[in-house]
């Protein structure tokens, strides 16, 4: 501080830069020492990944016990993706309902799915992920992104 009581601000930078490099080097030479004993480098502590569950959590009717609710049982995986329920899909019902919901024929839509998992760019969806979980079908991407588009509305809207 000058005189008047203001603080000259160019002073004061080069005075923390200052006490910065200080703090480094004093670090330094203190990790070169502590760390090594007769020569010899500790080992580096390894990082130890933990995978958790990021599912929604529901109550099992059948037990009554909290179970993460997974993509097989979702109610659109169900309704439109499950093979053993692929009999009622050709009901004219079935059909004008996907249509409406989704503003698309159900043809068209397993087109663009197949489509989907031929596709280079939707590699990531085929396999598991680092915790060996199987990923969401692209199937259930789709009809998500079908849905929000059919609506006129945007991802902002989440």
């Amino acid at each position: 501080m000058d005189e008047e009581g203001e603080v000259d601000s160019g002073l004061f930078f080069r005075y923390l830069k200052q006490r910065k490099r200080e703090r480094d080097s004093s670090n330094l030479s203190c990790h070169s020492f502590s760390d090594k004993v007769d020569g010899i480098e500790p080992e580096k502590k390894k990082r130890v990944r933990t995978c958790r569950s990021k599912y929604l959590e529901v109550r099992d009717p059948t037990t009554g016990k909290i179970v993460p609710l997974k993509w097989q049982r979702s109610s659109w995986y169900l309704l439109y993706l499950d093979p053993q329920a692929a009999s009622c899909r050709t009901s004219s019902k079935f059909l004008s309902k996907f249509r409406r919901r989704f503003r698309m024929p159900y043809s068209t839509f397993l087109k663009f799915a197949e489509l989907a998992k031929k596709s280079v760019t939707f590699d990531r969806w085929k396999g598991a992920n680092a915790c060996g979980v199987k990923a969401t079908p692209i199937e259930l991407l789709l009809l998500g992104a079908l849905r929000y588009l059919g609506r006129g509305w945007t991802f902002d809207d989440l």
